[in-house]
């Protein structure tokens, strides 16, 4: 029997790379249509979140978030 050693960063990885295969063909069929306007992009902080993180270190408990224009800044 063959052990398997899943990391969160592997299981991520594939499922971003499924979900943008995937998205190639949805795009390509009937139900491709144009994206809605998005609204504008702010920045704000998200307080007291449970913070899952790609580092070894682990996750965060009751971390804050700084979003600017749609990016992380700083946790």
């Amino acid at each position: 029997m063959t052990h398997l050693d899943f990391t969160r960063r592997g299981l991520l990885g594939g499922v971003a790379a499924l979900s943008a295969a995937g998205s190639v063909g949805f795009a390509r069929g009937a139900f491709a249509a144009a994206a809605p306007k998005l609204p504008a992009r702010g920045n704000f902080v998200i307080r007291k979140a449970y913070v899952m993180t790609m580092e070894k270190d682990g996750d965060i408990k009751d971390g804050d978030v700084h979003v600017r224009d749609g990016v992380i800044v700083a946790v």
